[in-house]
């Protein structure tokens, strides 16, 4: 059998010859089988043309001998891919098409999404320590003064047959073993020539793929597959298989034992062997799993073995994020009762750190807190809206000095300090921006707000409007007394004091930021609702509505001491309709002990008496309109007119 594969080149190119030329090759008559014509088709094509000049055959005509058979072979397929559409069909199955926000086991969904990735190519490089085997076909080719090539397999019995030479036991023998023992041959049995190997096509081998998988069996692979290519092709371990404990059994021992941890975390593929002949890949079952959720970068549920550490375990969950604080880290493990028990731990400690993890253990790695000691926030119609550092004895001119700090429109007669006191209780500190850059400075706490209003009314992010409905639509009264049964605090992106309160670093630069094109209204709405909620019980809320013929009607912030004329600043001043000699106080006073009532107050703006005027929490102050006043006085003339 083995020299007829030997000579089979030799054996085939007489045989085509004897089609075209029979007075040369008459007296061979045999037509050559499937199988010799197949085999002289795998030959190159210049091995093909060179052979065919050799012997003086016209190349077409072998070619035309060869199509009179309807039989022709395709090229050898790579046995991984008669699994790869069982896979396809498998993964679209097991697809979800709502996000699970639940705590996942790490690694297994890679089985869902990687399988022909790790299918091995068919054009990889055969690598030197390859060991060939039965059904390997290599081509040899000779070259010296003539160079032939040769297609040889070898045999069952681990032989090959090249012609002139005798056989070759090479089963067993490495790749780079192989060409130096033929190269060795030819040197002693040949003169002039030397040799060159190239495999032209591997074996298969069948390898079985056991325990918690999903496919369990026995698989046809190429001679180059290794654990890993055994494992995506059967889809992976199920949810109680383990990914840590994968054993390549051989011969009825455990030779290796593949981590996939180390693979996916670490691209560590040491021990991803390549498999032989009748290998038996045995996927153990999960022995001991964890959760670490929080501030990390991968949370999910994680396999660990008796040796893993929480050090360990942050990393399998690809360390830890921005925004994590290592001092503050809950563990949660069951006692001796199968209760849970919480204690607390510190990364920046190496106690905590090699700490072991027991079955069921939950890891939970806090943030860092949001909320920042030593800054002032600005916001709206300035140039820079945004938080700056806060130091001892900080005044406003040094944030805001000069004219280039502030907008165009910004309104220089009113802006507002928010100080966050004592037992959580808000205050507001009126003042001009025009008076700081006249000398008039204001003093800053940490953590004050400072608000700047433009000095026109714009609605083109009046989300405020949107949700709530006009403020001026509803009274003072039901606003204070229903704000918290209406969610008068609206938690969206328009109310950036909610995102300054609860929000992250980024978020609040960014709150600050768009508060920058907000009206006066968007910008005083959520400052009320601030004060009002820190209010104490039995108290009335310090603020004040405007009503009237003032140009930004609505509820605004009473500052300490402030009067009638600071209150007219924050509503923009009066309008020309205005009446000077009639305005109104709506006043609520205290009658009995439970029993309140409402006072009127007037007052004429032409009297300088007026500026003096305090007000009070909850006061209404309304300015009424001129008499007959009228937007536009018009009258018409026609007939006969020069200009009509």
């Amino acid at each position: 059998m083995g020299k007829f594969i030997g000579y089979l080149t030799f054996y085939l190119i007489i045989v085509f010859a004897s089609f075209t030329s029979t007075e040369t090759y008459g007296q061979i008559s045999t037509t050559p089988s499937q199988a010799q014509i197949e085999q002289f088709k795998r030959l190159p094509k210049q091995q093909q043309e060179a052979l065919a000049k050799q012997f003086g055959i016209d190349i077409s005509q072998i070619s035309g001998a060869v199509s009179n058979y309807s039989s022709v072979t395709e090229p050898a397929i790579r046995p991984e891919m008669q699994y790869v559409n069982n896979l396809a069909t498998q993964n679209s199955v097991e697809k979800v098409s709502v996000k699970d926000k639940t705590l996942k086991p790490f690694g297994y969904d890679m089985f869902d999404q990687l399988q022909a990735a790790f299918i091995p190519g068919g054009t990889i490089p055969v690598p030197a320590d390859y060991i060939l085997g039965t059904s390997d076909t290599l081509d040899v080719t000779l070259y010296g003064k003539n160079s032939v090539s040769y297609t040889v397999t070898i045999n069952n019995e681990g032989q090959i047959y090249i012609p002139e030479l005798e056989p070759m036991n090479v089963s067993g023998l490495t790749f780079l073993e192989l060409k130096a023992h033929i190269a060795n041959v030819v040197d002693e049995k040949t003169i002039g020539f030397k040799s060159s190997v190239a495999i032209v096509d591997l074996r298969g081998i069948q390898v079985y793929v056991v325990g918690d998988v999903k496919k369990p069996g026995a698989y046809h692979l190429s001679s180059l597959s290794t654990v890993t290519n055994a494992l995506f092709i059967s889809g992976g371990p199920t949810l109680v298989g383990s990914l840590r404990n994968i054993y390549l059994k051989r011969g009825g021992k455990n030779i290796a034992r593949l981590d996939l941890y180390k693979v996916f975390t670490q691209g560590d593929v040491s021990q991803d062997n390549r498999l032989q002949q009748g290998d038996v890949i045995f996927v153990d079952s999960v022995k001991r799993q964890v959760s670490v959720t929080g501030e990390v970068r991968r949370p999910a549920i994680y396999e660990v073995t008796s040796d893993d550490s929480v050090k360990d375990l942050v990393q399998y969950a690809g360390g830890l994020t921005m925004n994590a604080y290592p001092k503050n880290v809950v563990l949660a493990s069951f006692d001796n009762n199968y209760q849970r028990q919480v204690s607390a731990l510190d990364l920046t400690e190496s106690d905590s750190n090699n700490l072991s993890l027991k079955n069921g253990d939950v890891v939970t790695v806090m943030p860092v807190s949001q909320q920042f000691s030593d800054v002032v926030n600005v916001a709206g119609a300035v140039a820079r809206p945004g938080m700056y550092t806060w130091q001892q004895g900080m005044k406003l001119s040094q944030l805001i000095n000069s004219h280039d700090d502030i907008l165009p429109t910004t309104d220089l007669t009113y802006a507002l300090v928010v100080t966050h006191g004592a037992f959580n209780q808000y205050q507001v500190q009126q003042f001009s921006p025009s008076g700081v850059f006249s000398g008039d400075d204001v003093k800053l706490n940490a953590n004050d707000l400072v608000v700047f209003f433009s000095q026109f009314e714009h609605n083109t992010f009046d989300l405020i409007d949107r949700e709530v409905g006009k403020l001026n639509d509803v009274k003072l009264d039901d606003k204070l007394k229903n704000s918290k049964n209406t969610h008068f605090r609206i938690e969206t992106d328009g109310n950036y004091l909610f995102e300054l309160q609860h929000g992250d670093l980024f978020s609040k630069q960014k709150a600050l930021i768009e508060t920058k094109r907000y009206s006066r209204r968007q910008l005083i709405r959520p400052i009320i609702q601030l004060i009002t909620d820190s209010q104490q019980g039995g108290e009335l809320v310090p603020v004040v509505e405007i009503t009237g013929q003032v140009r930004f009607p609505g509820v605004y912030p009473l500052s300490k001491g402030a009067g009638l004329e600071q209150m007219v600043a924050a509503a923009g001043g009066l309008t020309e309709s205005a009446n000077f000699e009639k305005g109104e106080i709506s006043r609520i006073v205290q009658t009995t002990e439970r029993g309140k009532d409402t006072k009127h107050l007037s007052f004429n703006l032409v009297n300088d008496d007026w500026r003096s005027i305090k007000l009070e929490p909850r006061d209404v102050v309304n300015f009424f309109q001129q008499a007959n006043w009228q937007e536009e006085l018009k009258v018409t003339l026609t007939g006969e007119v020069m200009f009509s």
